[in-house]
Order: C-alpha cells, then sequence, then structure tokens
C-alpha cells in the first residue's frame, strides 16, 4: 500500500506539472492551482471506483488510511522518513536566500539574478516527492504543512533558514497535540488524527480570509 501510495503522488506529480505547463506562457501559480484540481478529481474518481469495485477489508482499509494516523509500531517508518527530511532541510536551506527575495515577488527576484522558472521547478518537486513519501508512511494528514509556516512567520519573521527550522519544531508539536486529542475524544476508540488537524486547519485558513478581507 506505501509504495503504490509513493507510486502514485510521483504520477500525480508529473501529471500536474505536465497539465500546468500547457499554457503557452508556462507554469504559473493560476495554471498550477487548475491542474492541481483537476487531478485531484481524478484521482479521487478513480478512488471511489476501486473502493467500489473492492471487498468490504479493503475498502475498510483503504478509507481509514486516506484519514491519516500515525499508529506506527517501532520506528521504522520513523527512520525510513529520514532521508526525505535531510532532503528538504537541504533545499530550504541552500535556497534559503532566493526564496526571501521571492517573497519580495517574481520580478523583483528576477532582477535580483534568481531563475524563477528553475526555483519553482525545483521546489514543485522535491516538495511534492517528500511528501509522496510521508503519505506513503503515514497517510494524508491535512494542513499541518500550511499551519507551520504561517504561524511560525508571525514570531521568527521571513528568514526562511528560520522559518524551516521553527515550523519544523511547531509541527510535530501541533501534531503530537492533535494525535493525544485524537485518542482521548471518543476513548476507548481513536479518532483519525488526520480528521482532527484537517478540522483545526480549515477553520484557521477560513479565519485566515475573514481577516484579510477585513484588512482589505
Amino acid at each position: 500500500l506505501s509504495l503504490a501510495a509513493f507510486v502514485g503522488a510521483l504520477a500525480a506529480t508529473f501529471a500536474i506539472y505536465a497539465a500546468g505547463n500547457l499554457r503557452r506562457g508556462g507554469m504559473s501559480e493560476a495554471t498550477l492551482l487548475l491542474a492541481g484540481v483537476a487531478m485531484s478529481f481524478l484521482f479521487g474518481s478513480l478512488n471511489m471506483i476501486i473502493q467500489f469495485t473492492g471487498g468490504y477489508i479493503d475498502t475498510f482499509r483503504m478509507m481509514r488510511w486516506s484519514m491519516g494516523g500515525i499508529q506506527a509500531v517501532g520506528f521504522a517508518p520513523v527512520f525510513a522518513t529520514l532521508p526525505a527530511l535531510a532532503v528538504i532541510f537541504a533545499v530550504a536551506f541552500i535556497t534559503a536566500p532566493e526564496l526571501n527575495l521571492f517573497v519580495c515577488g517574481e520580478d523583483i527576484a528576477a532582477s535580483r539574478g534568481v531563475s524563477v522558472v528553475k526555483l519553482r521547478r525545483l521546489l514543485f518537486f522535491t516538495v511534492s516527492i517528500v511528501i509522496g513519501i510521508n503519505v506513503a508512511t503515514c497517510g494524508p494528514i491535512g494542513f499541518v504543512g500550511l499551519l507551520g509556516p504561517h504561524i511560525c512567520r508571525k514570531f521568527v519573521g521571513t528568514d526562511h533558514r528560520k522559518l524551516a527550522v521553527a515550523s519544523l519544531l511547531f509541527g510535530g508539536a501541533f501534531l503530537v497535540l492533535c494525535d493525544t486529542a485524537a485518542r482521548m475524544l471518543w476513548a476507548p476508540a481513536e479518532v483519525p488524527v488526520g480528521v482532527l488537524t484537517s478540522c483545526i486547519g480549515s477553520i484557521f485558513f477560513l479565519w485566515l480570509l475573514v481577516r484579510a478581507k477585513r484588512n482589505f
């Protein structure tokens, strides 16, 4: 199951990248977003077809895995994800100066010598592969990687070297707290931690949208 999830993640990554580059002007945020939404619906439909044609036990296992969880027995799954963590940290620290300029806008970054297309491509594939490895290990646990940088940026600023370390620590602590709460809410039954993080993350981003609208 984990290997199939990783292969599917790679297939989705290349499909989104190819679809995002069909536009004459090349890949942009809008085309990448639309391609991601389209591929999400496509793979979601394929997933439902597999669940519909599968047996009850296999379907339940697929549904349970799709909710995300860190019920790992032993440290083998943790050690398996360490290379991915090392790669993403290396990329974050190497590209930190370019990312700091990228925050100011693509035009400013390009005027300072940053290759915007190459940087976007490097980050896209690196982050996608690392996320694929993590999802293959513990299932999709949403919003942890989005909550961390948004909150930590308020405390450590926009320097991506500091932000990477702070986001790692915050994400780990947040996931542990959510997993603890998920184990206690309906004890002895356990709520999948991905359900809890998605609820918290969606509320947080709705609040961000409301606040941004008021500030505007």
